[in-house]
């Protein structure tokens, strides 16, 4: 079986609620900042290699001059965000012991895909992936689904497809794909390892 892993909050958490809050004491700003990043239409550009970090933070600073110097911080600090989820992680090797092939599929920018992939060695066990970035392509949108499926010689009735976001697994069964919500690493061992 082919298993196909989202990153954000499967494999290394995401959470810029909290993030934003660790950062900022004070309520309202935070609520503002958050607002400012995380729902603008630049930040889906980091994802989709249309920006850098540095271009996405000097665009919304453009646009929220304020908040220039929040900003700023927030994308200053913000790749450490992405901290490995053990429980999650510590199931790779078992996975790949067990005859398994192991790929990504996450929708992250260009600094990010670095970041990890110099910082974390689980990705020694995958057998490959496809980052957002570098397709111009972003889940839910079948083509980057399709993508990995024809990357790699997959066969959709083969895979199983892990995702935190319940949109993106739908996406995923819709073109044969088990799409599976995750919400925990018990719904992977649940599903792969049904006997423990």
């Amino acid at each position: 079986m082919n298993l196909i892993f989202d990153l954000g909050n499967v494999l290394v958490t995401f959470n810029p609620k909290e993030f934003i809050r660790d950062l900022f004491p004070d309520r309202p700003l935070q609520v503002e900042v958050a607002k400012a990043i995380f729902l603008s239409e630049q930040w889906l550009k980091i994802d989709s290699g249309e920006l850098t970090i540095s271009e996405a933070c000097a665009s919304i600073c453009q646009q929220n001059p304020s908040m220039e110097t929040d900003i700023k911080y927030v994308f200053k600090n913000i790749l450490d965000m992405l901290v490995p989820m053990n429980e999650t992680v510590s199931l790779l090797p078992k996975l790949k012991e067990s005859g398994h092939n192991l790929y990504y599929l996450s929708n992250i920018g260009f600094e990010a895909r670095d970041y990890l992939k110099s910082s974390f060695d689980f990705f020694n066990y995958f057998d490959g992936g496809i980052f957002s970035c570098d397709t111009s392509l972003l889940k839910p949108d079948a083509k980057i689904y399709q993508a990995l499926l024809d990357k790699y010689n997959l066969t959709a009735e083969d895979c199983i497809f892990f995702d935190d976001m319940e949109k993106n697994a739908t996406a995923a069964s819709s073109l044969g794909i088990r799409g599976v919500h995750f919400t925990g690493a018990d719904c992977i061992t649940s599903l792969i390892f049904p006997h423990l």
